[in-house]
């Protein structure tokens, strides 16, 4: 009797969230772990109201966002661990007063946990106001930053933070 293998996908996520004056930008940093099959494609399921901006990895092909889903294309089987950045930016005509910044879903995976880290430009201050699966941390705890100030770790794959920044005089 034959079985076939299906990959297991793993997804440690490096979450980096900057508020500036014009845009809050979110960069995921994701080693994947792809385990017993290779894969050549994933698709991933980003925040809504946030338009991919850019994606870079290993060996990397192609990417596409359709009907609000990143599909991603490898030019050959990944089998291993493999980096992957995405990065997602949402403008901001008026300076908002709640940032909601939620997981970046990758579609199969039997894993995934995240490390996030936020920051704002000079002259804005952030603050928590929400955690849903998340829990606050100590900013070096979840791995070297420029100028992040806040720290959070996520075990599970749903999470969600609000963030209530304010302009400082």
């Amino acid at each position: 009797k034959l079985k076939r293998l299906d990959p297991v996908v793993n997804v440690p996520d490096r979450v980096s969230v900057r508020l500036e004056e014009t845009r809050l930008l979110v960069t995921h940093l994701l080693m994947l772990n792809v385990e017993r099959a290779g894969i050549y494609g994933l698709d991933l399921v980003p925040q809504t109201n946030f338009t991919v901006a850019d994606v870079r990895g290993d060996a990397l092909d192609d990417w596409k966002v359709t009907d609000g889903k990143l599909r991603v294309n490898f030019k050959s089987q990944v089998l291993g661990q493999r980096r992957l950045e995405i990065q997602l930016e949402q403008p901001h005509k008026t300076f908002p007063a709640r940032l909601d910044i939620a997981a970046l879903r990758v579609t199969g995976a039997a894993k995934e946990t995240s490390r996030l880290g936020a920051a704002a430009a000079q002259g804005i201050r952030l603050k928590t106001a929400e955690l849903t699966g998340l829990r606050e941390v100590p900013v070096n705890l979840i791995g070297p930053s420029a100028d992040e100030v806040l720290g959070y770790l996520a075990d599970q794959p749903d999470w969600k933070l609000a963030l209530a920044p304010e302009r400082l005089p």
